[in-house]
């Protein structure tokens, strides 16, 4: 369902031979972007079944993913900040033109979005993807 609410998902489903879930990621930054959007960088657990020639050392795919139009933020995080956190992706629809993004895991994140935004992919490994993983459901 919650394909519905980013948009430019054909690389994805190319590279993953569909939409990838994107429940289970490693978000390695999270940005405010004014004048009211929020940008997450993180990198897939998930192994890609056809990536570009020019990965091809690579198994899976990283991105950012741009949430506009953002409103009733809630973060709570600690730690140092310096290593990626591993993190549960919820997209839901909340109401007709608006969709809830919910981050469990190594953060607690939610808020309201009208529309996501695929972009900025990159190559990743899923080396020690494991780690990180297992410890999301942890929390």
């Amino acid at each position: 369902m919650f394909e519905e609410a980013i948009d430019n998902t054909v690389f994805l489903k190319a590279t993953f031979g569909a939409m990838p879930e994107l429940q289970r990621i490693i978000v390695s930054r999270i940005a405010f972007e004014l004048p009211d959007s929020i940008a997450v960088t993180f990198k897939c657990t998930e192994p890609a079944k056809k990536l570009p020639l020019k990965w091809k050392d690579f198994d899976t795919v990283g991105m950012t993913v741009r949430f506009f139009t953002i409103a009733d933020l809630n973060l709570n995080a600690s730690g140092e900040g310096e290593e990626p956190i591993p993190a549960e992706l919820t997209i839901s629809r909340a109401a007709p033109a608006l969709w809830q993004a919910s981050f469990g895991g190594g953060f607690q994140c939610s808020f309201l979005f009208r529309i996501a935004r695929a972009d900025d992919f990159f190559p990743a490994l899923l080396a020690g993807v494991a780690r990180y993983s297992s410890s999301a459901t942890k929390h």
